[in-house]
């Protein structure tokens, strides 16, 4: 018998997709140079080339922390509170890339509304995680 959509968990694929378009997302911030003009750019190259180093690091750390979280099936809690730390640092890496995005337009003094859809798509993935994360509150009755 099928699930009602309403009823089913949301998929590995969905998650998936919702990490790659803030994957990409990131690298078109990141190739424009944040959007700052060739003269911003000139100005401010070091730095411009820092943050986009530092914010396409922390989305691979994201992956992989997703990626590990979802090779544990808990069979202990050892396992489910293994699974819930790796939840817990993609999380607190989304919170990182957006203090990049902002702590960036800040200095290249790029208007926040520029890049609302950028750091909505991360916020999308931090909401994404915690529902993730919540979703796994199960683990814990079934192992005790």
């Amino acid at each position: 018998m099928s699930v009602p959509k309403s009823k089913r968990n949301t998929s590995t694929k969905e998650y998936d997709e919702t990490f790659f378009i803030m994957y990409r997302k990131i690298v078109d911030s990141v190739e424009s140079h944040f959007r700052a003009s060739d003269k911003e750019y000139q100005n401010h190259k070091l730095f411009i080339d820092d943050k986009s180093r530092e914010m396409l690091r922390l989305a691979d750390d994201v992956l992989r922390e997703i990626r590990l979280a979802n090779s544990i099936f808990p069979k202990s809690l050892d396992e489910y509170n293994e699974r819930r730390s790796h939840m817990t640092h993609a999380i607190g890496l989304c919170y990182a890339i957006i203090t990049q995005y902002q702590v960036t337009l800040r200095v290249l003094k790029v208007r926040d509304d520029k890049f609302i859809d950028e750091i909505d798509s991360v916020q999308h993935q931090i909401n994404s995680l915690k529902n993730w994360r919540k979703s796994d509150n199960h683990f814990i009755r079934e192992l005790k």
